[in-house]
């Protein structure tokens, strides 16, 4: 199903309308406080969306919840719309962001100490056709009260200063570097160009020569700071070392595929960064 075509005024404000999957547990607080930060990329409106399963919480405790975190988000200054699934999760958020236009995904993920991203934001991932951003969560105290006030007025999740755009010269990344220049757009000038090189790979000089022609792109459409590097280690590991300085980036990397993917098809690179990875990651579909 395609969503609405936004209007042209709406094409240069790319994260205006973002569709938040949510779980309604206490580290949903925290995962709530840390969307403070879209306002600086432009988000007016949010779309929270819960697939409910079955043996959960009660309907209309699910629908109460979701309406708490709803009114907190309005008293933030969001326009918010809540809805509720039912079914496969990500088959759900996937049909739901399309249903309302929503041109950015964003999801909750666990903390690499955990082990593992979720499925179900892996899932989302490949499964969507509008970029996906994840956001590490915050674990809650075990006995933390839903809807804790104190919790959601605690500091946000800072707003990042830079971003890393990590390309392998792909189709893909060409795609995920127009919303790197948007990102730029929208007012954060230090961009960290990085590819990761192994050997036998794209050879060095060559790399070199391709990321400073980005560089100049990237300079034209107004950033202050663009920093290129060709790394020796395979790409995966040099995004995570890379994307692990003080203070962490929006890292942006592009996936191959888009749609109704297999596991198969889900970039390795991508799929080990979004596991691992603790800085916010936007993942863009070729």
């Amino acid at each position: 199903m395609t969503g609405p075509t936004p209007p042209p005024e709406e094409a240069e404000r790319p994260f205006r309308r973002v569709l938040v999957a949510v779980e309604l547990s206490p580290a949903a607080e925290s995962f709530v406080r840390d969307l403070r930060w879209l306002r600086t990329l432009g988000t007016t409106d949010l779309v929270l969306v819960h697939v409910r399963q079955a043996g959960e919480l009660d309907p209309e405790v699910c629908h109460a919840r979701l309406r708490a975190l709803g009114s907190y988000l309005r008293g933030d200054g969001f326009e918010v719309q809540q809805k509720m699934g039912t079914g496969h999760p990500s088959k759900e958020v996937a049909r739901i962001a399309a249903d309302t236009g929503a041109s950015v995904i964003v999801v909750g993920s666990k903390s690499r100490r955990e082990g593992h991203t979720g499925d179900v934001a892996l899932d989302v991932i490949r499964r969507s056709e509008v970029p996906v951003l994840l956001v590490r969560t915050r674990d809650a105290p075990p006995d933390a009260p839903a809807m804790d006030p104190l919790a959601l007025d605690a500091p946000s999740h800072p707003v990042p200063e830079r971003v890393l755009f990590a390309t392998d010269f792909s189709v893909a990344a060409a795609r995920a570097l127009s919303w790197t220049e948007k990102l730029v757009s929208l007012g954060i000038r230090r961009i960290d160009l990085l590819h990761g090189r192994p050997p036998g790979g794209t050879k060095k000089v060559e790399a070199e020569r391709e990321l400073g022609r980005l560089a100049e792109r990237l300079a034209l459409a107004g950033a202050e700071e663009v920093n290129p590097r060709v790394s020796p280690v395979e790409a995966a590991r040099a995004i995570m070392v890379a994307a692990a300085d003080d203070p962490l980036p929006l890292v942006v990397m592009g996936t191959h595929g888009r749609g109704f993917l297999s596991r198969a098809l889900m970039g390795s690179v991508a799929r080990e960064v979004a596991r691992k990875v603790e800085a916010p990651l936007l993942l863009v579909p070729d």
